[in-house]
């Protein structure tokens, strides 16, 4: 079933995580409530433009866009974190051409990649990194993390099916480990960044020291 780790995320109706703060006793903690923005299906319009940004390779992307114009995961429900974005179709232009313009100025290492022919798909929310996959070459049909601080060779994910699993099935090491700990959640008190040690499908029935 495509995108099984997504929908299974997504039907969690109290999700949160278990947090640590930055610079203060690991002995305390805090209970992060989240959400996920994830809108309708892409227009008809929207698909056939994505087909032409992406003519090779697209064929899972088409179908989760057959679902899902874009979306927004782990999303802070106090402060203004957010963990993932794909983008919506009429969104990847803009995002690309800023992901072309840092890699014009020479950013990351040589383009065996093929990734200034890439379209950006989507962002770690404050970091400025990409999601990208490339229209040529031997990336075609992988989606790559351009990261400006950890210049990466290896694509993030093989597939795109592949890159929904890797970005739904481990949400907190996904966020304080994989994709460079830009998520810091907020307890709307003080004005401490509180980094994900532990998803929780329900915080309801969490307890924390």
């Amino acid at each position: 079933m495509p995108f099984h780790t997504l929908n299974e995320l997504l039907a969690h109706t109290s999700p949160g995580f278990v947090c640590e703060g930055a610079g203060v006793s690991r002995t305390e903690q805090f209970l992060a409530k989240i959400t996920h923005l994830v809108p309708d299906a892409a227009s008809t319009s929207d698909l056939s433009k994505l087909k032409q940004m992406i003519a090779v390779g697209s064929e899972e992307l088409l179908e989760f866009y057959g679902e899902h114009n874009g979306l927004i995961l782990y999303k802070d429900t106090i402060g203004n974190a957010e963990g993932v974005e794909l983008f919506a179709v009429e969104n990847m232009a803009d995002g690309t051409a800023e992901l072309r313009s840092w890699l014009d100025m020479g950013g990351g290492a040589a383009d065996y990649n093929n990734l200034k022919t890439a379209i950006a798909i989507g962002q770690v929310p404050h970091s400025g990194n990409y999601f990208a996959m490339p229209v040529e070459g031997p990336g075609v049909g992988k989606v790559y993390y351009v990261d400006h601080d950890d210049w990466r060779e290896d694509p993030y994910a093989k597939s795109f099916n592949e890159f929904v699993i890797r970005i739904t099935s481990s949400p907190a090491k996904l966020l304080s480990e994989d994709l460079g700990c830009y998520a810091r959640y907020s307890d709307g008190t003080t004005n401490i960044q509180w980094i994900p040690i532990e998803y929780l499908p329900d915080i309801s029935k969490a307890i924390v020291t």
